[in-house]
C-alpha cells in the first residue's frame, strides 16, 4: 500500500510517513514535523525520521535541540496560524540546525502536508488510528485494525489469496494484524 492512500483515508488516520525523504530537503523538514506529532500521539517516530535527519545533515544533538521548536510549530499548526507562516517557521527552525540550503518558496505539496497534519490535530488523539503500510506492520499486532484496500485488492481477497504471490502475501500480512477485529476502511470512513 502506498502512503498516499493512507493520507487519503481521512483525518482519523495518522500515517507514519509521507514517503521516502532521501535527497528531498522539504520532504525531510515535513517528516520531522510529522515525527513530533506521531511521537506525541503514538510514542513512535515517523518512519523516515532518521532518513530526514541524514538528508538535512542533522546530528543527534541538533535533533534534540529541534524537538522544542518543532513542538511549538505543531502547536501553531493546531491553531489558526496560516500555512505560509508555519512553512516559514519550519524552514527557519530547520535552517538553524543544518548547512543544507532550504528554498524559502513553498509549493502545493508541502502546503498540503501541513494541512493534512492540521486536520489530524483537530481529531482527539484517542480517536486517531496509526496508519502503516503492510510492510511496516509486519510482525506487529493491535486489538483493532482498519485496512484500506484498493478495488483490485478487494477483488483479490474475494477470490482467495495464494501463498505463491508476493502481493497476496502482503495482503495476508495486512489482514492478519488485528487480534480482535480487522475492518475494511474506505475513504474517510473512520
Amino acid at each position: 500500500m502506498q502512503w498516499k492512500l493512507l493520507w487519503e483515508a481521512g483525518p482519523h488516520v495518522l500515517p507514519l510517513a509521507y514517503g521516502s525523504t532521501t535527497g528531498h530537503i522539504h520532504e525531510a523538514a515535513c517528516t520531522l514535523l510529522l515525527s513530533e506529532l506521531t511521537q506525541r500521539t503514538f510514542g513512535e517516530r515517523a518512519t523516515f525520521h532518521n532518513d530526514a535527519l541524514i538528508t538535512l545533515g542533522i546530528g543527534h544533538e541538533a535533533a534534540q535541540r529541534l524537538r522544542s521548536p518543532l513542538q511549538a510549530i505543531v502547536a501553531d499548526l493546531a491553531s489558526t496560524a496560516g500555512t505560509a507562516e508555519i512553512w516559514t517557521s519550519l524552514n527557519t527552525v530547520v535552517a538553524n540546525e543544518t548547512d543544507r540550503p532550504l528554498p524559502r518558496r513553498r509549493n502545493h505539496t508541502h502546503t498540503a502536508r501541513l494541512e493534512n497534519l492540521r486536520a489530524r490535530l483537530h481529531v482527539p488523539a484517542s480517536r486517531l488510528v496509526l496508519g502503516l503500510t503492510a510492510h511496516q506492520a509486519k510482525g506487529r499486532e493491535w486489538d483493532r485494525v482498519g485496512v484500506r484496500l484498493t478495488p483490485q485488492e478487494r477483488e483479490t481477497v474475494r477470490q482467495g489469496l495464494s501463498s505463491d504471490s508476493e502481493d497476496h502475501r502482503k495482503l495476508y500480512v495486512a489482514l492478519t494484524r488485528g487480534k480482535q477485529i480487522t475492518t475494511a476502511v474506505s475513504d474517510g470512513a473512520l
